[in-house]
């Protein structure tokens, strides 16, 4: 065999490394993924008729939900967590439990460094209320994209969240919210900036807008977006 061939050959049988494709695996999700599903389910079965609500005692079971968490959810993980959620929509409390909870993966990840989270909830039937309830650090804004609708109370007297929206939002969205911006790109309810103050709100629906101009507090600012320009409201 000449040697250009059998070079041809031992290329075949063994790539060079700068040809070889890696693949890399989440060794951090396939360990901890189970472990963030069995803390969820024990709060299910936990689960207790909660309405109408009480926000201080609601903050207390978030921040309980929180002292729960002995891992470091990374924001992939709880990207995972959120789209496989989906079979357990028929289960008592789903809608109260599993915004909390997700909330509480959320604070305890960026109490670590992480940040940027992305959440796709369009498979969901069911709406899950107080996603990104009491969230935020002064000092390090908490970004987060959601695509799908929400529930009620979400962003409820969260602080620096930056939250973008791609869906609708349920009753009391950025509910006492405080220097915080939200991004909708949807239409909200009523209650939608009550009490909020020093934040932005830029929605491409306007009467969703509208509705928030009258409801914020000092320092608000509020956008409608109408295609590519920005339309002060108040």
């Amino acid at each position: 065999m000449q040697a250009s061939a059998r070079a041809l050959l031992a290329d075949l049988e063994m790539p060079k490394p700068e040809n070889v494709i890696k693949v890399h695996t989440d060794k951090t999700l396939e360990k901890l993924l189970p472990k963030a599903f069995k803390l969820y389910e024990k709060y299910l079965s936990k689960y207790e008729y909660d309405w109408p609500i009480e926000l201080a005692g609601d903050k207390k079971k978030i921040w309980n939900y929180c002292a729960g968490i002995k891992f470091t959810p990374t924001p992939n993980l709880i990207f995972e967590f959120a789209l496989r959620i989906a079979e357990y929509q028929n289960r008592q409390g789903f809608g109260w439990v599993t915004g909390q909870y997700i909330s509480a993966l959320i604070i305890r990840s960026h109490a670590h460094g992480n940040n940027n989270f992305n959440l796709e909830l369009r498979h969901l039937d069911t709406k899950i209320n107080y996603l990104l309830g009491f969230t935020g650090i002064e000092e390090r804004p908490l970004r987060v994209s959601v695509s799908g609708n929400v529930g009620n109370f979400c962003g409820l007297d969260a602080q620096t969240l930056r939250l973008t929206l791609r869906g609708n939002a349920a009753g009391q969205l950025a509910m006492k919210a405080k220097d915080s911006r939200f991004k909708i790109f949807g239409e909200t309810d009523l209650g939608a900036g009550w009490c909020a103050s020093n934040s932005v709100f830029k929605c491409t629906d306007r009467e969703s807008a509208e509705r928030i101009k009258q409801v914020v507090r000092e320092g608000c600012r509020v956008y409608w977006l109408n295609n590519k320009k920005r339309v002060l409201i108040k």
